[in-house]
C-alpha cells in the first residue's frame, strides 16, 4: 500500500520508493536471516527515520498530492509501530536464570506444602487446583 501510494504521488517520489525497498529488504533479513547473521537494529532504525524524512520532505502540488502524502504518511507511522512491535516480541521475554529458580522455587513450595498439609479432600484440591494454576 504504501509504495502503491508514493507511486501515485508522481515521479518525485521514485527515490522514496527506491529506498522503501531497500529498507524493507534490510529489514527482512534482520528480522528472519538466512545466514544467521542479520543487519543492526539501530541501522534498521536509521533506515527507518531516512525514509520517514523523504516522506516529509514531499512537496504536494495539488490537492490530491496532499491527500497521498497524509496517507502515506499515515502508513509508514503504522508500519514503524507494527515493526517495533515486531521487535519486542521477537526478544526473548524470559531469561533463562529466572526460570531455573522459579521453577525450584515452586517445586520447594508444593514439596513442603504436599509434606506438612493434613491429608484430606480439601489440602489436596487445593493443591492440585494451585498446581493447574501454575501450569497454566
Amino acid at each position: 500500500m504504501l509504495d502503491r501510494g508514493l507511486a501515485l504521488y508522481g515521479p518525485e517520489a521514485n527515490d522514496t520508493r527506491s529506498l522503501l525497498r531497500g529498507f524493507l529488504v534490510r529489514f527482512q533479513d534482520e528480522m528472519w536471516p538466512k545466514d544467521g547473521a542479520g543487519v543492526s537494529p539501530s541501522a534498521i532504525r536509521r533506515g527507518g527515520d531516512i525514509f520517514f524524512e523523504k516522506i516529509q520532505g514531499l512537496s504536494p502540488k495539488d490537492e490530491a498530492q496532499r491527500a497521498l502524502k497524509g496517507q502515506v504518511v499515515a502508513i509508514a507511522v503504522d508500519i514503524g509501530k507494527a515493526r517495533a512491535l515486531m521487535y519486542a516480541q521477537h526478544a526473548a521475554t524470559v531469561s533463562t536464570p529466572l526460570l531455573v529458580v522459579l521453577v525450584l522455587w515452586l517445586t520447594f513450595i508444593f514439596i513442603s506444602f504436599g509434606l506438612f498439609a493434613p491429608l484430606n479432600a480439601t489440602a489436596i484440591s487445593g493443591l492440585f487446583v494451585a498446581a493447574l494454576s501454575v501450569a497454566q
